[in-house]
């Protein structure tokens, strides 16, 4: 295989647009596998010249080393913490204001692989055993606010989260070493055979509330965001001028979804209206975009969905 400037010109960004958003989405990669399934989505989501996603998958594993900068061997080594003890389930966590220029959603926070978007035939085979392993370099702060917004489900509905013994398939909840806002799930619901189905949370989504966990856990356990409904457009209205290219998968109806009762303003699902939607019924009392907790709603649909 030869390589002319021009394509190494082409390759070298494109490269680095990958190997970036990964970092920044995902931190590191689970596996081998998983970094294939990610490479395969943005290569399809891109023109490359004839060398195709081989010269990608070469240049990112190369690049670093020229440019210096490795991938880090603590992330990629880091052990799993002790399962949350009782105190920390059952603890009511100190927040912090959050800063005034922190962000009122949680991004591009769904990470999509491919098929991943029917969420009532990704139901979780045991609810009431859905296994996790917790990154050990979480500090009390952070597990009291994990072992908080999990309690919410145990009150609330017959979802239980449970430490891992050998199950095949685990959420794992990741800790990004960032100071910046990055809150995600890698996926949606249950994907029998794929292991690690990952959450990944710096500590800025956990430092005024716990309501980002409990939207990315609701991710995992198979619904997607409540604006993204078949029915939104009897709700809201999206103004897509508003919405660059990046986030515009985080709004499009998902149109393989099923509903589960009626829309929810106050869902904890819901983004907050901004720039980018405007309601088209008329609502009172209702934070749209909170993240104090699960609303009503998102209870009667978690157990409608499980119990």
């Amino acid at each position: 295989m030869t390589f002319d400037l021009l394509t190494i010109i082409f390759i070298y960004p494109t490269c680095v647009q990958f190997c970036c958003g990964l970092e920044k989405r995902t931190n590191r990669v689970e596996s081998e596998t998983e970094f294939n399934e990610l490479l395969q989505l943005y290569t399809n989501s891109v023109s490359l010249p004839h060398s195709g996603s081989a010269v990608v998958w070469l240049g990112c594993w190369t690049i670093p080393v020229i440019t210096g900068s490795p991938v880090k061997t603590d992330e990629m080594e880091r052990a799993f913490g002790p399962p949350l003890s009782e105190d920390e389930l059952m603890s009511t966590p100190v927040f912090g204001k959050s800063a005034p220029d922190a962000p009122t959603s949680e991004g591009n926070d769904i990470i999509e692989l491919p098929n991943k978007n029917a969420y009532v035939n990704q139901k979780w085979p045991n609810p009431k055993e859905i296994p996790y392993v917790i990154d050990s370099t979480f500090d009390s702060k952070g597990r009291n606010a994990i072992g908080y917004a999990m309690n919410q489900y145990h009150k609330n509905t017959c979802i239980r989260f449970v430490p891992r013994t050998n199950q095949k398939d685990y959420i794992h909840i990741r800790k990004i070493d960032s100071t910046g806002w990055s809150c995600y799930s890698l996926g949606l619901g249950y994907n029998r055979g794929r292991g690690a189905h990952v959450v990944g949370l710096t500590p800025s989504c956990y430092a005024s509330q716990a309501g980002t966990i409990m939207h990315e856990l609701m991710h995992r356990v198979g619904f997607g965001h409540e604006h993204t409904r078949p029915d939104r457009d009897t709700y809201i209205e999206v103004i897509w001028d508003q919405i660059t290219q990046e986030w515009r998968p985080q709004y499009e109806i998902a149109t393989k979804s099923s509903l589960i009762l009626s829309y929810d303003y106050g869902s904890v699902m819901h983004y907050p209206l901004g720039n980018e939607m405007k309601t088209k019924k008329s609502y009172t009392g209702i934070r749209i975009g909170q993240r104090n907790g699960l609303s009503g709603p998102d209870v009667q649909k978690l157990n409608k969905m499980y119990c």
